[in-house]
């Protein structure tokens, strides 16, 4: 069975890198015959800050599912075309707006050293912070701010987009259209009802809906719903191991 995890507040809580319990529990069901799949809304690169080195070559779907890396090398599975990477610049002059562009690995930031977000961009020094003209076929857009954020939005959203609001820190994430992390499990080799997932986000809900068992944080969108509280690491461990036996190779 594959077992996929979202990174994000998942099983890795403010950009911290995953528990050595949880590190435990994954040797546990790759020693088991089970495959790991890791999933973010982040890039690939700040997902590895998040693994232990053993496990950098296990399969990952970053920035909601627009790329892919399997046994360490990278694919884009889906990019901004000309025609609507055009509109998007155009509505970014006309509000304003700040913004960072990532391909598959370098990126594109205009927020600033003192924007929350840019400590968390490339932490590492992994990647490189490059000119528009000189990034690769972009990936991912998050909008950090603009004049008339809900606007911006809305054109987005009326051209569309698919364009998330991130409540908390007032952005907006932007992905090409028609990409979602289950295409992105489809073009790992994974089948429907052939996997489980623990998730705990709205990018989370193609991937639990196709899956054989899904668990979701705090939420009753699925049928196993894990209490978001001091114990929901003991709970996620707990129902892993539970279901490795299940579904037993």
């Amino acid at each position: 069975m594959q077992f996929v995890f979202n990174l994000d507040q998942t099983i890795s809580y403010d950009n911290q890198p995953v528990s050595l319990n949880l590190q435990y529990m994954f040797d546990f069901l790759k020693d088991n015959g089970h495959q790991l799949i890791f999933t973010s809304t982040g890039a690939v690169r700040n997902m590895l800050l998040k693994l232990d080195r053993r496990f950098h070559n296990e399969a990952m779907i970053g920035l909601e599912g627009a790329v892919i890396c399997k046994e360490g090398a990278l694919e884009q599975l889906s990019t901004f075309n000309q025609a609507d990477f055009t509109t998007i610049q155009q509505l970014i002059e006309k509000y304003d707006a700040t913004f960072l562009m990532e391909s598959e690995w370098d990126y594109c930031y205009t927020g600033g050293p003192y924007n929350t977000l840019a400590a968390e961009i490339d932490s590492a020094k992994l990647a490189q912070n490059v000119s528009l003209k000189k990034i690769d076929p972009i990936s991912h857009i998050t909008i950090l701010a603009a004049d008339g954020l809900e606007n911006l939005q809305a054109e987005l959203s009326e051209s569309g987009f698919n364009v998330q609001l991130q409540q908390q820190e007032r952005r907006l994430a932007i992905t090409p259209k028609r990409i979602n992390k289950w295409h992105a499990l489809q073009r790992l080799g994974v089948y429907e009802k052939d996997y489980v997932a623990i998730g705990s986000d709205l990018t989370d809900l193609a991937v639990l809906e196709h899956a054989e068992y899904a668990s979701m944080i705090n939420t009753d969108y699925t049928k196993s719903r894990l209490p978001n509280d001091d114990k929901v690491e003991k709970h996620i461990i707990d129902t892993c191991y539970e279901l490795s036996k299940k579904y037993a190779i």
